[in-house]
């Protein structure tokens, strides 16, 4: 969690960054929950259940630095991001490809 965290500090993610989380709970979300605590963000995890439309509302009013995603949900989340005017892109990272 620490090297994910430096990861995400070195990348621009800093204090108070909102950080979207969505995952089915498993190793990898948890760590990526951790790092984010560990840096001080907002933290927003939200349901891989939710529609397109719905991950993208929830993105509108957060304005996310970053999205981690788990691999079966990132065609979703890029559908919603697509969907959403964001003041900046945010940093994506699929959670399966991080090594702990």
């Amino acid at each position: 969690a620490m090297d994910l965290a430096a990861g995400l500090r070195a990348a621009g993610i800093t204090n108070r960054s909102p950080l979207v989380v969505v995952a089915d709970l498993t190793p990898a979300y948890v760590v990526s929950l951790i790092s984010g605590l560990l840096l001080g963000c907002v933290l927003v995890p939200l349901h891989g259940a939710l529609s397109a439309e719905s991950l993208a509302h929830c993105c509108s009013l957060v304005q996310p630095a970053a999205v981690m995603v788990a691999t079966e949900y990132a065609d979703k989340m890029n559908r919603a991001l697509a969907l959403v005017k964001l003041t900046s892109s945010p940093l994506s990272i699929l959670i399966d490809q991080i090594h702990f």
